[in-house]
């Protein structure tokens, strides 16, 4: 089948997940990318073909705060009134003889596509938010912002290390390593963030870390041994992390209610501290604290977790709507 892959450009979970799922799909399927221009580069080291520009969605920040309200209005125009970009994307399709389209939270294929009635697979991690009981200002913004990115689709798929329809994504080079615990931590924060935590983790006697991205250090092999994650709290590094069973020490963005969302379940799930910038000290020293005890004891009844790749379940569910798409019966797996 002619699958298209729209990825959205923010952050890079999106690219890292659709990534470990095409390599798994492009087995029996023939894939064609679009993307923000940042991420092409990527796409074209791993499957050696040309990818499709998307135009770039802009987040607006204050300081280290997201400014979710802004975002979205600064965005609206860009995703919902742009016929010419539709048009384009419309061509395209029909050249490329496109049959699905696969969406991970990026809108301007998916209306392309609507019109072209081709169906679509919403394969995403932040649609999670409109699954959150939350009715706070931030929670409600976040879930009509979700609501406008995702579109019009056949079909949800939202992965995520808790309560999704599928679990984690995990790229080859993570699946593949065996955990052990070395005496160091990683570190990956925003640059903002680096320059609040770094002195603090200076101050602490004997105490090891790596920072990242780096130029001195493998990224997947340090995160296989060492003891703990600083982060923040976007969901693919948590998943990569969880699925080697690395305690999290998460600061989730401020203004960012998916990732204060997701931040929330890790320490249910047991496996981590949530931080704030302005407690950061205190945050910290509770996290090293614990840092040998995790995973914590903290899990509510109703909830669930799923540690490990799902990359194979994944792919049988996609068949299977395939399939219902064309009108033909697969057996359900024995």
């Amino acid at each position: 089948m002619r699958i298209a892959i729209s990825i959205n450009g923010e952050g890079r979970g999106h690219i890292t997940r659709m990534t470990a799922l095409s390599l798994a799909l492009k087995e029996n399927h023939e894939l064609f990318f679009w993307a923000s221009e940042r991420d092409h580069q990527v796409l074209k080291d791993t499957f050696g073909q040309p990818v499709h520009s998307l135009p770039p969605l802009n987040v607006a920040m204050d300081g280290n705060r997201v400014n979710i309200w802004r975002t979205a209005t600064d965005n609206f125009d860009t995703v919902l009134n742009n016929p010419q970009l539709q048009k384009e994307f419309i061509n395209r399709f029909e050249e490329l003889r496109i049959e699905l389209l696969i969406s991970d939270f990026e809108p301007f294929l998916v209306q392309a596509a609507n019109k072209c009635e081709i169906p679509v697979l919403q394969l995403n991690h932040p649609g999670i938010v409109r699954r959150s009981p939350s009715l706070k200002p931030d929670a409600v913004v976040a879930k009509l912002v979700a609501r406008m990115m995702m579109g019009k689709y056949d079909q949800e798929m939202i992965s995520s290390f808790y309560n999704g329809d599928i679990g984690p994504l995990i790229r080859p080079e993570i699946r593949r390593l065996e955990p052990t615990t070395e005496d160091f931590l990683v570190v990956y924060l925003r640059d903002g963030m680096k320059k609040v935590m770094l002195p603090l983790l200076d101050r602490i006697k004997n105490l090891k870390y790596r920072v990242f991205p780096s130029k001195e250090w493998g990224f997947a092999e340090s995160l296989a041994s060492c003891r703990g994650v600083i982060t923040n709290s976007g969901h693919q590094l948590l998943s990569e992390s969880l699925s080697l069973r690395k305690p999290v020490m998460a600061f989730p963005l401020e203004g960012q209610y998916e990732q204060r969302f997701n931040a929330k379940m890790l320490s249910r799930a047991g496996w981590g501290q949530v931080g704030r910038l302005i407690t950061a000290e205190n945050d910290l020293g509770e996290y090293l604290r614990n840092l040998d005890a995790y995973p914590l004891n903290r899990a509510s009844k109703g909830d669930i977790f799923c540690f490990d790749d799902d990359t194979d379940n994944t792919v049988r569910k996609i068949e299977l709507f395939l399939a219902a798409s064309r009108g033909i019966r697969i057996p359900a797996a024995s």
